[in-house]
């Protein structure tokens, strides 16, 4: 599950400096969980425009059918902080608020896998 991790927290990264209109959260949300944490813009995105897009879907996806699970997990990598954070801000208790992000990154994670296999069954050699 580190690998999911990696890149949503790269996404995370990606959202803040790119000019790429997102579909899983809007910029309005993004400035506010952003204000506070200037150091974050400073560090190097380490994913390419394809990849975010595919995990921006991703998470559009999540957010029609649990957006209270995609919420956790967009405040958590956003902000960078713990699960007591994101449990404060949400309104939620902390176990409740782990058990949601945990569920977000194997939702994502999953979807990632389906796509990749259905791009890599698509692909036609003539």
């Amino acid at each position: 599950m580190e690998f999911i991790s990696e890149k949503l927290t790269n996404y995370a990264l990606w959202l803040r400096v790119s000019p790429v209109p997102h579909l899983g959260y809007g910029r309005l949300a993004i400035s506010c969980c952003w204000q506070d944490y200037p150091a974050y813009e400073l560090q190097p995105v380490e994913i390419s425009d394809e990849e975010a897009m595919l995990i921006d879907t991703a998470i559009a996806r999540l957010r029609q059918r649990k957006a209270s699970v995609a919420e956790a997990l967009m405040v958590y990598y956003l902000s960078k902080e713990n699960t007591s954070y994101v449990a404060r801000e949400l309104g939620m208790d902390r176990r409740k608020v782990t058990q949601l992000v945990s569920m977000g990154e194997s939702w994502v994670a999953a979807w990632l896998e389906k796509d990749s296999e259905s791009s890599s069954s698509s692909i036609c050699i003539d």
